[in-house]
């Protein structure tokens, strides 16, 4: 079977990787397409190499990376033109002409893109867990996996054929973090802070206050010059504690340094947990304090592999705990570890993927 995995990066992201990776893009294309595999961003790479490593053929395109889209462009001697992030894509799709044609949820894609692609492949599956633009039609979609069950229903009751899959951990990532990296940050928070996390937006604001919270990740700040002011002479508690951005294998060293990962489900996510950060914080071995949810107890055994909380107030008081408790801390911490590694890997959950492609096609 012939996948491609059809992506769009975050722009910051791919600003940060080439800045830390100077003289990356003049590098040919399989080399700088290996190097962002391994810096392992998001989901798709895993998914790439996972599903090469099973026996098929599996490619990643990533369509709005300009440095790797025109090397792939010089040399195969396509034009570059002000529309690359379509034109060559296309090119690639028809070239590769898949069997799956598979897309993460790049609605501005949707439509005449989209159709092009669809009859450039046998099938076109994607994934969508995130908020969706009023009026978007999904009908062009044969398939779309999800890690919430409220969107597998939503999908379903729309008419759109629709399957659950948890996000993974790579086990890989462990060899390149270090084993003597200290657990230096006493709890941390790693995700976005947008219109779509005002739940989350408030618990960080208050939590920031009361314990010892490091914050990073992309923020959507108000960028007025009295917003400017204001966050310069009488910062909030979670301004004092926001760090920046960290991408990559940065954000995994970062969780490996802390002892306390802090989770919150973005506000669509409704009761159901299911977010990337369970997985990527429990893989590492860090002490996952995620916010309670219907289907906790599915993934994870509360209070023997994770710690859960229902309101600020537990939230504040399991920090507090956890903290001055370190054995029972590091002893949930690395139940967690072993849940993910042994179920919620990428070779399990590209194993299923696969037997739903083969089911819908």
């Amino acid at each position: 079977m012939k996948i491609v995995y059809f992506w769009s990066y975050y722009e910051q992201y791919l600003a940060n990787f080439y800045q830390r990776h100077p003289g990356v893009a003049d590098m040919p294309y399989v080399e700088q397409y290996e190097l962002l595999l391994d810096d392992y961003f998001g989901i798709a790479g895993s998914y790439t190499r996972w599903a090469n490593k099973l026996g098929h053929e599996s490619y990643l395109l990533i369509n709005n990376c300009e440095p790797l889209q025109r090397q792939w462009a010089k040399e195969n001697n396509v034009t570059f033109t002000d529309n690359w992030q379509i034109d060559v894509a296309l090119e690639q799709i028809k070239r590769l002409k898949p069997d799956i044609f598979f897309m993460s949820s790049m609605f501005n894609l949707y439509g005449a893109f989209l159709a092009e692609a669809k009859k450039l492949s046998r099938k076109v599956m994607g994934w969508i867990a995130c908020p969706i633009p009023e009026g978007q039609s999904l009908n062009q979609m044969d398939l779309i996996f999800t890690s919430s069950p409220s969107f597998v229903d939503f999908f379903r009751r729309n008419g759109v054929n629709s399957e659950l899959l948890l996000p993974a951990f790579d086990p890989n990532i462990l060899f390149k973090l270090s084993d003597e990296t200290p657990r230096d940050i006493d709890v941390s928070f790693i995700g976005g802070i947008t219109i779509y996390h005002k739940q989350r937006r408030e618990l960080l604001e208050r939590l920031a206050a009361k314990t010892h919270l490091k914050v990073w990740g992309y923020w959507a700040q108000p960028s007025g010059r009295l917003a400017r002011i204001r966050r310069k002479l009488f910062p909030s508690p979670f301004e004092r504690s926001y760090n920046g951005e960290v991408w990559g294998m940065d954000m995994y060293r970062t969780l490996n340094r802390s002892k306390i990962v802090l989770n919150s489900h973005i506000d669509v996510a409704y009761q159901y947990a299911g977010n990337m950060r369970m997985f990527e914080t429990t893989g590492v071995g860090s002490l996952l304090l995620t916010d309670n949810k219907s289907n906790l107890s599915d993934i994870f055994i509360p209070d023997k592999e994770v710690v859960a909380y229902s309101t600020i107030e537990e939230a504040v008081e399991k920090i507090e705990f956890y903290l001055s408790h370190g054995k029972v801390r590091c002893d949930i911490a690395r139940a967690g570890q072993q849940r993910t590694i042994k179920n919620y890997n990428y070779q399990s959950s590209v194993l299923c993927m696969l037997n739903y492609f083969k089911k819908y096609s």
